[in-house]
């Protein structure tokens, strides 16, 4: 759950999994980030501005008397509101994934102060519209990202090596070797074709 710099909570974490060998992309990140799903921002955002106002106050209370607070400056996990008709939270949502590589994001149903009855349709949307198409959007990237990942392209200064390798096993290997690969269920061969192999 990153929060804070990005320089010293999101950052940190990805330098440490790289360093020992790990992928970032193995692991789950998930961060707390509210949605609003709307044609009419101006109408609908301006209750849930006042209800955020009130959080804040309490949270900059809390920050004096811990003498705790976000005091420092540059660039910040980003956890405001997303907001704005379907297409937009979706290409907010697309972006913010791929740069922090969030795999689970908790969105506030209900502001304080708020009614379901205020927020049904937003959520509905959330979920009918934009949530499928993040899904199958990252579903997409992500596949691409691995193929990527997975090119196995030798390069041209290897070419000569792996002729000579399929030149060897082009002379070597008997036709009887050929045909027990080829018949093999799965990996392993018969014990009499291994001992030939």
């Amino acid at each position: 759950l990153p929060q804070g710099l990005k320089a010293k909570s999101f950052d940190p974490w990805v330098k440490e999994l790289q360093y020992t060998g790990r992928d970032p992309d193995n692991y789950r990140v998930g961060i707390i980030r509210s949605i609003l799903v709307t044609d009419d921002l101006e109408a609908d955002w301006l209750p849930i501005r006042e209800s955020e106002r009130y959080r804040m106050k309490l949270y900059q209370r809390f920050f004096e008397e811990s003498g705790e607070g976000f005091g420092e400056e540059g660039e910040a996990v980003p956890q405001t509101w997303i907001k704005g008709t379907s297409r937009e939270c979706i290409d907010q949502i697309i972006e913010f994934v791929k740069k922090f590589g969030i795999t689970d994001i908790v969105s506030m149903a209900v502001p304080p102060g708020l009614s379901v009855e205020q927020m049904a349709p937003s959520l509905e949307r959330l979920f009918r519209d934009v949530v499928p198409q993040v899904k199958e959007s990252l579903s997409s990237w992500q596949t691409a990202k691995k193929e990527e990942q997975m090119n196995i392209d030798f390069g041209k200064k290897y070419e000569p090596f792996r002729e000579e390798i399929r030149q060897f096993l082009d002379d070597n290997l008997t036709d009887e070797l050929r045909d027990a690969q080829r018949f093999c269920p799965g990996i392993f061969l018969d014990y009499e074709y291994n001992i030939e192999w």
